[in-house]
């Protein structure tokens, strides 16, 4: 059994339930096996300049880093296997610039080589131009990359059944650093997220409003943790980056 921990990169902005469910499923479906013992699970919150960038074609506001680090930390505050991952309030103090990043600062912290970082990667990400990333050999150091289905609408497509299928033919040069784990996640859009946070704060001067939002959030659909709708509310004046 190997030692190893799981890192999602992502804006976050806001971190939603479905992150964190990808991190306790990744948990839960790589120690069913007995090969993994996953002794930490990691937010990877990017920079606000990437933020920034990413959001300003589609006209939307970007949380400050300081608030989605914090916001982080509200998500994953009551899971116990998350909160007391080793130096996770270290790793929630500043941004990486990647998952990748993130994992080589906590192995140095750890001061142990022998612990596999493990990066997890959402099915539609590891599509890229209708080819799967598996295909190109890597010339980067080595990390293993997890990838997780996300179920969709009308989605046909199984991601499991490609990887399996080019297995079988020898389409994938270093299968080694690739996991793919055939249980699917619900998905959730965080751009919809981010449509009913800007509703919520559009109707400041109608409470009961507000609180239909809040209730349709936290759950009606479930998108968001009631500690991370809290800390939006108490810290609304200053959530956002001037544009």
């Amino acid at each position: 059994m190997k030692n190893a921990v799981v890192i999602l990169g992502g804006a976050f902005n806001p971190v939603h339930t479905q992150h964190i469910a990808l991190l306790c499923l990744a948990k839960q479906e790589l120690e069913v096996n007995g090969q993994w013992n996953i002794i930490g699970g990691y937010l990877a919150v990017a920079t606000d300049g990437y933020v920034c960038h990413k959001l300003h074609s589609r006209n939307e506001r970007t949380i400050k880093l300081k608030h989605r680090l914090a916001l982080a930390h509200e998500a994953i505050k009551d899971i116990p296997w998350l909160i007391n991952s080793p130096f996770q309030e270290e790793m929630l103090k500043k941004h990486d610039g990647s998952a990748f990043s993130l994992g080589q600062r906590l192995k140095s912290l750890l001061k142990n080589d022998n612990i596999q970082i493990l990066i997890l990667v959402g099915g539609d990400r590891m599509i890229k131009k209708g080819v799967p990333i598996w295909r190109k050999s890597s010339n980067k150091t080595p990390i293993i990359r997890v990838g997780i289905e996300r179920t969709m609408n009308n989605n046909d497509n199984n991601l499991f059944e490609l990887w399996q299928k080019d297995l079988n033919e020898n389409l994938i040069p270093n299968p080694e650093e690739f996991i793919l784990l055939n249980t699917p996640i619900r998905s959730v859009s965080s751009s919809l997220v981010r449509v009913y946070l800007n509703q919520w704060f559009n109707t400041k001067e109608d409470s009961q409003k507000q609180f239909e939002i809040e209730n349709d959030l936290i759950n009606i659909n479930s998108f968001l943790h009631s500690s991370v709708i809290n800390y939006i509310k108490k810290y609304q004046d200053d959530l956002y980056i001037d544009i």
